[in-house]
């Protein structure tokens, strides 16, 4: 078993983590996706309205610790030997934590 990235959260976040990329661009309450996952969500457990509004802040923490993964991950020594589909790979790695980097200074 991988338990790498097993922590214990608040339900916001686990809210967060789960619906982070139909929350890519932001929280949009009217989403139907996201309307549909909460009431999923509220019918096994009750949810504080007034909590939710911390969502924007879960989500900027789950992008925060997966930037800081991917800096381990792509730490590589430089090498012309790595194989096509690594050095591939590396560059949309490259590509992502510069998408981060810019939706930090948001």
């Amino acid at each position: 078993m991988d338990f790498d990235d097993c922590c214990s959260h608040w339900y916001v976040a686990d809210i967060a983590y789960a619906l982070r990329d139909i929350l890519e661009d932001g929280v949009n309450w009217e989403n139907p996706s996201l309307q549909q996952f909460l009431n999923g969500y509220e019918q096994r457990m009750e949810l504080d309205k007034e909590i939710l509004k911390e969502l924007p802040w879960f989500l900027r923490m789950h992008n925060l610790v997966t930037f800081a993964k991917l800096l381990r991950t792509v730490d590589l020594e430089e090498s012309r030997d790595y194989p096509e589909w690594l050095s591939g790979l590396h560059k949309k790695l490259l590509d992502k934590l510069d998408d981060y980097r810019v939706s930090f200074k948001k």
